[in-house]
């Protein structure tokens, strides 16, 4: 089956080799080249969305303010969420599990002690009704924008210290991040710090060959060059603040938090991303999975119906 035009020419030379993601100008722009509809009717510009993306992640620059405010920093961000409890989970099980899941023998520190090197370098948090989740709405107004909440069934934060030792291998423990791994659609937004990412889409199904091993960059990046067919695009992208990554279902992907490169800030900045998980097919849906109960009342009239379903 033939890609959306807009991605035709990237899968064709993406074979066998390592390639730069995408990058679009806008939402908009991605859905409206290819025939697509508007953002005003938010549940069918998700499905259109995935569909342009052809099984390939993009991503976007979003406008100031489209998912919370300006901070000076990721440090400064945090120090706003500084009494907040964090639920760190182990990176391996984070991976097996897409981050949705819960577990008993979590550690627990508050924002401000894993900022001080308690725990280890990755946070992914998925659980609406967490301390974390509720001060990133209530203190930063973290927000879904509206043409993505049928990509937004769960949400997600995540935080990210920098690799800060030397050797490889110590470096690759000390880059937060995931191994290879996947799951249903989600996005990513960046509000600080830079976070580098492979993925691997296309062929029969088969899993990358470093799927749920976390090793260094550079093994990874020979090990799926080496065992990749024809029919696999191989592709790479370091994630700047104001982006999003758009990831469809079933996107094998990896990530390792960075420091900012030189000349690009703070190189201990804090790795900081807001996104969101899972289809939803109407805004209703959305609402209901947020527990938004007054908005979810306009949105879904007592009939059942949206006023254009009715």
């Amino acid at each position: 089956k033939a890609c959306p035009k807009v991605y035709q020419a990237r899968l064709a030379t993406a074979m066998a080799q390592w390639r730069p993601v995408t990058r679009l100008s806008s939402l908009e722009a991605l859905v409206s080249s290819n025939g697509g509809l508007s953002a005003g009717n938010n549940s069918s510009f998700g499905a259109r969305l995935h569909q342009v993306l052809g099984g390939l992640p993009a991503v976007v620059e979003l406008p100031p303010g489209a998912v919370c405010g300006s901070f000076p920093s990721g440090t400064a961000l945090l120090n706003t969420l500084a009494e907040a409890q964090v639920e760190e989970r182990p990176t391996a099980t984070v991976a097996r599990s897409g981050g949705a899941f819960h577990a008993a023998d979590l550690q627990r520190p508050s924002v401000a002690e894993w900022l001080a090197g308690e725990g280890g370098p990755l946070i992914f948090d998925t659980c609406r009704s967490g301390e974390l989740q509720r001060a990133t709405r209530d203190s930063l107004g973290v927000r879904v924008p509206p043409e993505l909440r049928g990509w937004s069934r769960s949400p997600i934060v995540t935080l990210g210290r920098p690799r800060r030792a030397s050797t490889a291998a110590a470096s690759m423990a000390e880059a937060g991040g995931l191994a290879f791994h996947m799951h249903e659609r989600n996005w990513l937004y960046l509000a600080s710090g830079r976070k580098r990412w492979y993925f691997r889409a296309g062929g029969q199904g088969e899993p990358p060959a470093t799927a749920q091993t976390r090793v260094t960059e550079d093994e990874l990046r020979a090990r799926e060059l080496a065992t990749a067919t024809a029919d696999v695009a191989l592709l790479t992208l370091d994630q700047r603040p104001g982006e999003i990554v758009l990831l469809p279902d079933g996107v094998w992907h990896c990530t390792y938090n960075l420091r900012a490169a030189e000349g690009e800030g703070d190189s201990d900045e804090v790795v900081v991303g807001f996104g969101g998980m899972g289809s939803c097919d109407s805004d209703a849906h959305f609402f209901a999975a947020a527990g938004d109960v007054a908005a979810l009342e306009a949105a879904a009239p007592e009939d059942g119906l949206r006023p254009e379903e009715a």
